[in-house]
């Protein structure tokens, strides 16, 4: 796996926004951890979801954006 991403507050190039070009590309994600205030999501391969990249991000947009993914 690469190295996990690490978004800073008010990063214009969002995680929710790296996962869409990711499902885009034919590539599928998951929430691994989902904290109170820290989220990680897993960038798969399309073709058996071996994890190839991470974003680990506590922006409180990303959290609740991925809260409300897993809901």
């Amino acid at each position: 796996m690469n190295e996990t991403h690490r978004e800073s507050e008010g990063t214009p190039n969002t995680a929710p926004d790296a996962v869409q070009r990711w499902e885009d590309s034919g590539g599928t994600w998951k929430v691994d951890v989902l904290g109170a205030d820290l989220v990680r999501i897993l960038l798969c391969r399309c073709d058996g979801g071996e994890v190839v990249d991470a974003i680990e991000t506590a922006d409180s947009a990303t959290v609740a954006w991925a809260r409300a993914q897993a809901s």
